[in-house]
């Protein structure tokens, strides 16, 4: 038990005392006076007395409900360290790897085509193995489109690859036009007429 315990119990055992007997509290303050009897307090100061130890109680079992903990046992800290340790180191298995797709046709996949929208192009994506759903960025030039595809691998996404290209709407600022679109790398992105 610590001080801060021991502290707490002693005064709720005083501030009780005194509740219940505050004559204790004047007996405790007589020896001061030269005249304890002529200066003997009145029943209100004896009522204030109890109120201010009832007070006292509340305050201190508060406190002592907020600082009370039970030591751990040595199994629960380990646990606790176990916890914590896996917390603070991921799994490999499961931290994804980030990828950016070119045109060229690699195991994380690749930019298969676009076609042009009013307001933008239609990006068709060839997700590749174990990858999650592609982002696609687009940066404006006067005379180019460039386009930014990003994918996540992940290995709980294994075996759910789709099929065929996905498609991601891009918008544009100003239209296509006569604009070339290319890749992160400077490569031209394949202009598929009716989807690719």
């Amino acid at each position: 038990m610590t001080a801060l315990h021991v502290l707490l119990f002693v005064t709720v055992i005083g501030a009780v005392v005194v509740l219940i007997y505050p004559q204790v509290a004047w007996q405790l303050r007589a020896w001061q006076y030269r005249d304890p009897e002529a200066n003997h307090p009145s029943e209100a100061w004896f009522a204030m007395q109890r109120v201010g130890a009832a007070v006292l109680i509340v305050v201190c079992l508060v406190v002592w409900a907020q600082v009370w903990q039970p030591a751990p046992s040595p199994a629960s800290e380990d646990r606790a360290e176990a916890s914590a340790t896996e917390e603070a180191e991921p799994s490999p298995a499961f931290s994804p790897e980030e990828h950016t797709l070119t045109t060229t046709l690699t195991i994380q996949g690749r930019i298969h085509g676009y076609t042009a929208t009013d307001d933008g192009l239609v990006v068709y994506v060839d997700t590749g193995h174990c990858t999650m759903d592609p982002s696609v960025r687009a940066t404006e030039d006067t005379d180019t489109v460039s386009l930014l595809v990003r994918i996540e691998k992940r290995p709980q996404a294994c075996g759910h690859e789709p099929d065929t290209p996905v498609e991601r709407v891009v918008k544009l600022e100003e239209p296509l036009g006569e604009r070339r679109v290319l890749d992160s790398e400077g490569s031209t992105v394949r202009h598929c007429q009716q989807g690719c």
